[in-house]
């Protein structure tokens, strides 16, 4: 039962989980970067 679930994962859950990767992702450049100036300075 628990495969026939994991198969019917409503689609606006792995919306979200993109969501959360994108921003996760956009956080560390924006992390990067900011550490960039940094050491430039």
């Amino acid at each position: 039962m628990g495969t026939c679930t994991e198969r019917l994962v409503p689609s606006e859950l792995v919306l979200s989980v993109a969501e959360v990767a994108e921003v996760s992702r956009s956080i560390g450049h924006l992390q990067l970067v900011r550490t960039h100036h940094l050491t430039n300075d």
